[in-house]
């Protein structure tokens, strides 16, 4: 065979050999990004500080949010010294410290901001972080309210209902409870109602208090819902409508006012306005009595021990009855006399049957007044 040439061993090699790498293009270096500047003027960061506390475009913080109240309020940004005093006050960020807060209030209040001004009041009212002073209170208030904010419109009227830091005065009141109720204020327009509804300032007038009423209602104010069923209930300034009450006690109870939880119980335990259902009326009276509300407590005995709409259960009737007696309801101090009487959900005992029926007929209860006497009898006849 002939001897393979150099030329051809060159390219059998050149076959097998690794191709070298193509030479990498150079790779442009990344656009960098703009850093904006940190803020500067004391409204920068007043507003770097609310979007760090409200998690604004970023993590909520009260941390950072602040540090950048404190720069700007030490600039006298007002804002920013109202917000500082309250995180104070809540321990948002900071060590809660009333007395920081309420220095950071005045800062602000003396700055012209109305919000802080309101909140120096309510120090003042309450003495946290500053000695209590009801005239004290009453000037920020009054300061508050004619710079325009609603809710120190309301408080300023307070004060000249009941007389706080100045002479009861109902016509007063009621001048601030319009301006407020006039800028939506659910609290002022319930406040205005009522004034309407007893003649504190203006003469009586339900259909003026149903219309605050109402008002406050439709804005969520859970007090004025409860206000505006009663109106439905008995027919003052508003037709007499019970489906209409029922809707508003219901709303109310939901919103967690307990007085309405209880008469919710009471419209469905009755079938007033709505369809009796004893389930329906155990649940409400079971919230309301959680709750502490003695009648809720008595009538969700009521409920335990006859089996309405739950379980029959003497005992756990017992507890509540005497959560309800506790607390000096005449009723469910003669139903635990009963039980004690009877041996239902609790050892049988005359002696304290007898204690628990005198405790009622002292509350004023007729009917324990005469079941007292039967109890005592019974005991003369077992000693004998």
């Amino acid at each position: 065979d002939p001897k393979p040439s150099i030329l051809n061993i060159a390219q059998h090699l050149g076959r097998n050999a690794a191709e070298p790498p193509a030479p990498k293009k150079p790779v442009p270096p990344a656009p960098e990004k703009p850093v904006p500047p940190p803020p500067g003027t004391p409204e920068e960061c007043y507003q770097m500080g609310f979007n760090y506390y409200y998690g604004k475009g970023m993590a909520q913080d009260y941390s950072q949010a602040v540090l950048w109240f404190q720069k700007a309020a030490d600039s006298g940004h007002p804002d920013a010294q109202n917000l500082l005093g309250y995180c104070y006050a809540r321990g948002h960020g900071v060590r809660s410290d009333a007395v920081q807060a309420t220095v950071w209030y005045r800062k602000a209040a003396e700055n012209g901001c109305a919000m802080a001004q309101f909140n120096l009041a309510n120090r003042y009212l309450k003495g946290d972080g500053v000695t209590k002073d009801y005239s004290q209170a009453l000037s920020w208030y009054q300061i508050a309210a004619e710079n325009g904010l609603p809710e120190a419109q309301n408080q300023l009227g307070t004060c000249y209902r009941d007389g706080i830091g100045v002479t009861q005065n109902y016509v007063q009141a009621t001048i601030w409870y319009r301006k407020a109720a006039d800028n939506g204020n659910a609290m002022a327009q319930n406040s205005l109602g009522y004034c309407y509804e007893n003649g504190f300032g203006p003469e009586k007038d339900p259909v003026q208090a149903a219309y605050w009423y109402r008002k406050a209602a439709d804005n969520g104010h859970t007090k004025a819902q409860f206000n505006l069923a009663n109106k439905y209930l008995k027919g003052q300034g508003v037709p007499k409508d019970p489906s209409q009450a029922v809707l508003w006690f219901h709303r109310a109870a939901e919103g967690g006012y307990v007085i309405a939880q209880y008469q919710l119980g009471n419209c469905y335990r009755r079938g007033f306005g709505t369809t009796q259902d004893y389930a329906q009326a155990a649940y409400w009276y079971k919230k309301a009595a959680e709750s502490g509300n003695a009648d809720a407590q008595n009538c969700y005995g009521d409920c335990c021990a006859n089996g309405w709409g739950v379980a029959k259960n003497y005992a756990e009737a017992f507890s509540w009855y005497r959560k309800a007696g506790n607390s000096g309801h005449a009723t469910a101090q003669m139903n635990v006399a009963i039980h004690y009487q009877n041996g239902w959900g609790v050892d049988k005992d005359l002696s304290l049957a007898a204690k628990w029926y005198r405790k009622s007929a002292e509350a004023g209860n007729v009917s324990a007044k005469s079941r007292l006497e039967e109890c005592l009898r019974l005991m003369r006849a077992s000693a004998q």
